[in-house]
């Protein structure tokens, strides 16, 4: 028997935290040990007719006293092939679930193809798994134009690569360093010349964390930067040259994000704070 998802309509209820020890006692009873018999019966049929399922339960750890999970597991032929616990249960299911460790979040390679998922919300709560790096590279080429009325337009087009590494502190907090560097060039109207504004930008050392808020999250952190160069001006003193900033600044911000129909949706609201130092003019001179 594989027991119900635990609704709402049970929830309203059990946060009373009176009346509904029997409800608790019921869905730990009749929730499923995953190294148990009723697992061993799913396995025994997806070997005999060789085939793969996916199926949601009520997970109660095998050593007790035994945690109940909002769990999915693929099993095929060749026995159970993978087990991933929610992240973060949504709302009301924090009543009934515990939380998952994020550590088995890879899919897994089966005859049919690589299979893997995440459970309901879970798209939407994402955090670095505790105690592990992540690293990720990104490359994006953009385009803009600027209008000056009436002088004209200012058209940008440039190539950006980045790398971004986080560590999961635990599973609310993750801190981390990106780096960044770009070639942009900008068409300007004439008479100026056109400028290409090319390096590194400025390094970004981070803390931030999550906090779950139903099926949103309240995010917030800190972002410091520091710029590894001084900044450079043409020799006209009017256009930067590279992506530094030449000084440092700390950006704390707060945001709210919210998942629905593959959409992620928020605001944010920050306020930056930053210290110059002495730049650079091409031809020598300083100020």
């Amino acid at each position: 028997f594989v027991p119900l998802y635990p609704s709402w309509a049970w929830a309203h209820d059990a946060a009373s935290f009176a009346g509904s020890d029997e409800l608790w006692e019921r869905l730990w009873l009749n929730s499923v040990d995953v190294g148990g018999p009723l697992v061993e019966r799913l396995v025994a049929v997806c070997r005999e007719r060789k085939i793969h399922c996916v199926i949601g339960v009520n997970e109660r750890e095998d050593a007790r006293p035994g945690t109940l999970y909002n769990t999915f597991l693929v099993i095929g032929p060749r026995g159970l092939l993978h087990r991933h616990r929610k992240l973060m249960p949504t709302n009301h299911e924090r009543l009934f679930h515990g939380i998952g460790a994020g550590d088995d979040l890879d899919p897994d390679d089966t005859p049919v193809g690589r299979i893997g998922g995440l459970t309901n919300g879970s798209q939407y709560q994402w955090q670095t798994p505790a105690g592990k790096w992540e690293v990720t590279p990104e490359l994006s080429y953009g385009s803009s134009k600027t209008a000056f009325k009436p002088s004209g337009d200012d058209t940008s087009t440039g190539l950006q690569e980045s790398v971004l590494g986080e560590y999961g502190i635990n599973e609310m907090f993750s801190a981390g360093l990106k780096l960044t560097a770009s070639s942009v060039t900008t068409t300007h109207t004439a008479p100026a010349k056109d400028t290409t504004q090319s390096g590194l930008h400025d390094l970004i050392a981070f803390f931030h964390g999550r906090s779950p808020i139903g099926e949103a999250s309240l995010r917030y952190g800190v972002d410091v930067n520091f710029g590894l160069d001084k900044q450079e001006l043409d020799a006209t003193n009017t256009y930067v040259t590279n992506n530094s900033s030449g000084g440092m600044g700390a950006k704390p911000w707060v945001g709210y994000e919210m998942g629905k129909d593959n959409c992620l949706m928020g605001a944010q609201l920050s306020y930056k704070m930053y210290m110059g130092r002495p730049h650079s003019q091409a031809g020598g001179s300083c100020c």
